[in-house]
């Protein structure tokens, strides 16, 4: 059996940040990046909220897979994985 892995964020130590580069926006700002890309944000320290709206293209071609097979692979919200 696959070991489930969370599909919500990547484990950082998966990651090879050599190269990385940071993109701070002014508030109001927007950046378009791939999903395949590894990304996220530091902790919101200030009093505002913050909100992100995402948009996700898939091809009509796409094969879709059941329920049952995606928590086979990916768990459900990080149950049973690990990093």
């Amino acid at each position: 059996m696959t070991t489930p892995r969370r599909d919500w964020q990547i484990c950082d130590t998966h990651v090879n940040t050599r190269g990385a580069l940071a993109v701070p926006l002014e508030p109001g700002g927007c950046l378009l990046f791939s999903s395949l890309m590894h990304h996220g944000t530091p902790t919101n320290t200030g009093t505002e909220g913050r909100r992100a709206l995402q948009f996700h293209y898939v091809p009509a071609g796409a094969v879709r897979i059941s329920t049952e097979q995606r928590m086979a692979v990916f768990g459900s919200e990080g149950k049973s994985v690990t990093c």
